[in-house]
């Protein structure tokens, strides 16, 4: 054993002029102890570094330098020590407080630096830990490392990542609050108020979870938007984290603010082992989320027959949404036919027979046209209603409607035979099924209209398309909470193409729609009146003022467009472009300005 010119005491291999070579033992003065390897008098090659109190280093030496994970754990031991002994030196509370505040400065810094490497950030973090003493660290330990657009401090982040070695140390070693609440993101969806329990679980870190609830972390802390762990976990369908946290007292019916449960979550993501898991540990399958929609209606949306199986029973298979759809018309609607044939046994004659209707019109006009299904489920449907020919299931006779081509629906096998091949037939006639089941009030029927006008715009077929637009805000009126705002705006949009391309508005057409939106912006003036909410109240403002801006601007190109054409019955438009201005009230008067300019945009389309 030989002391250094350093002061340390060394054991082992050397060469001449006593040069540390091979493998040797240091203590140095403050009680640290390298174990290792040397090349000429540095540490070099493999090697562990024990500090004073017991705290082990162990990796690859370069030139007296340990690298790990390609962090230089040298320079951050160094650094920390370095703020200790300084920190100890000297004795005004204002110096203290300014290393306290550089160091934290430096931590974080290291953070940021490598938050995008998680190895890297694993290494450097439980380093600066390992070495850090609680005396002047627990000052900053949760503050927040980043405050926007994410809020996170290092709890957080290592539960996270999945650190649990940090996260442990944290927990033993310094007064982390571990309630503390930040701001993640989660595919590119911020979270407010994520505790590190949350992320654990949504991330699937099952140890640290359970770390943390051994060290008192609440398996009930939700999130804003009341979104617990347990929610966290089911998302990606983390079966042990779920069965832990249930096992812990999770609430297994918490509803988050949209009012869909842990179950509802699980069931719309098909994650069948976690929703038999949460049955068994009583969540209630029949709790409806803001839609009116039990966990039946997803599993039948998103065709999961298996938890179909789980979920159905008596009540729940009658039980209808806030749009009236039973699970049976939810299963048709989204085309799982699998779905609807198993509830078969649990429906009326006449439902099933509507459910295929239904099922019929769910492969026509709603994106995805496959009219080989259309008609067979047309046809199976048919033949019921006519498999007793001394009983019938006849359909109403409804009257014929102008936005329909003024079609009625197909009576008969041979009625529906003949129109087989023809495609535009079919859609029209899956639109007079829709209208008729499902009622002038469905969203589903108001998005089939205006889908199905959508391509017609495309094909440069306008008056199809503005026949079937009139028709989706004539039902859409009738439900009077139903905005039509993005109606008028498509409306807007739709003229303006038809006047780039030099075609013809007919006068009646402007004067439905200019008809529509008058009565639109009056109800957004009782809307606010009756709004007692801030929020909601503002909304309501917005839309009217949007409907005014965009009647204003409809009025104004039309008007220059149709400015040499005068008569009679054309005297409604100026007329109605009056009564437009005049319910606008000061908000429009203020907004002259951009009547102007639409006047001005109008020269675009004269010759």
């Amino acid at each position: 054993m030989v002391e250094t010119h350093y002061g340390s005491t060394f054991e082992g291999e050397w060469i001449d002029d006593g040069v540390e070579h091979g493998h040797g033992i240091e203590t140095f003065i403050d009680g640290s102890c390298y174990c290792g390897m040397y090349i000429l008098g540095d540490r070099h090659g493999q090697g562990t570094m024990t500090e004073a109190d017991g705290t082990r280093f162990d990796g690859i030496w370069y030139k007296n330098i340990l690298f790990i994970d390609d962090v230089n754990i040298s320079f951050l031991i160094n650094t920390i020590k370095l703020s200790k002994k300084v920190y100890n030196d000297v004795s005004l509370l204002s110096q203290r407080l300014q290393i306290v505040i550089n160091l934290k400065a430096f931590i974080f810094d290291r953070i940021e630096a490598v938050c995008h490497r998680p190895g890297t950030l694993s290494t450097t973090l439980e380093t600066i830990l390992k070495c850090a003493s609680p005396q002047y660290i627990n000052s900053f330990v949760n503050d927040f490392v980043r405050f926007e657009p994410e809020r996170w401090n290092i709890l957080i982040l290592a539960a996270r990542n999945g650190f649990y070695n940090v996260v442990e140390i944290l927990l033993k070693k310094f007064n982390v609050n571990i309630e503390i609440e930040g701001c993640v993101d989660y595919d590119s969806i911020f979270i407010n108020g994520a505790t590190a329990l949350w992320c654990a679980a949504a991330s699937g870190h099952l140890n640290i979870a359970e770390l943390l609830v051994r060290y008192g972390a609440d398996v009930n802390h939700h999130t804003r938007t009341n979104s617990g762990p347990l929610r966290a976990a089911c998302f990606d369908g983390k079966y042990k984290i779920v069965k832990f946290l249930t096992e812990h007292g999770a609430n297994v019916n918490l509803k988050k603010v949209d009012g869909t449960t842990n179950l509802i979550l699980s069931v719309y993501y098909g994650h069948l082992n976690v929703v038999d898991l949460l049955l068994k540990a009583g969540a209630d399958p029949n709790i409806t989320d803001y839609t009116g929609c039990l966990a039946l209606h997803y599993a039948c949306e998103q065709g999961h027959l298996d938890i179909v199986k789980l979920l159905l029973d008596d009540e729940s298979r009658r039980t209808q949404n806030a749009c009236g759809h039973t699970p049976l018309m939810t299963a048709a609607m989204h085309s799982q036919p699998l779905i609807v044939e198993y509830l078969v046994s649990h429906c009326s004659y006449v439902e099933y027979i509507e459910a295929l209707e239904i099922l019929a019109a769910s492969y026509c006009n709603d994106g995805v046209d496959d009219f080989e299904q259309t008609y067979k489920f047309l046809l199976k449907a048919m033949q019921l209603r006519y498999a007793d020919p001394l009983a019938p299931v006849v359909k109403p006779i409804l009257p014929v409607i102008a936005a329909y081509n003024d079609r009625a629906e197909c009576q008969t096998i041979d009625q529906l035979e003949n129109i087989r091949y023809d495609t535009e037939a079919l859609r029209i006639e899956t639109l007079l099924i829709r209208e008729r089941i499902l009622g002038v009030h469905s969203n589903a029927l108001h998005y089939s209209i205006r889908h199905r006008g959508e391509t017609y715009r495309d094909a440069k077929k306008f008056d199809q398309c503005l026949k079937l637009w009139l028709r989706a805000c004539e039902l859409k009126q009738i439900t009077v909470k139903k905005s039509l705002e993005k109606d008028m705006k498509c409306f807007e949009s739709l003229f303006m193409d038809m006047l780039a391309q030099q075609i013809k508005i007919s006068t009646d057409i402007l004067a439905q729609v200019l008809n529509i939106i008058i009565e639109e912006v009056q109800r957004n003036r009782q809307r606010i009146k009756g709004c007692l909410i801030d929020k909601e109240k503002k909304q309501q403002e917005d839309e009217y003022e949007s409907n005014c801006y965009t009647s204003l601007y409809m009025v104004a190109v039309i008007a220059k467009v149709h400015k040499a054409k005068v008569n009679i019955r054309r005297r409604r438009i100026p007329c109605l472009a009056a009564t437009v201005i005049g319910i606008g009230g000061c908000r429009v008067a203020v907004s002259l300005a951009r009547y102007r300019s639409c006047i001005g945009v109008s020269l675009f389309f004269t010759k």
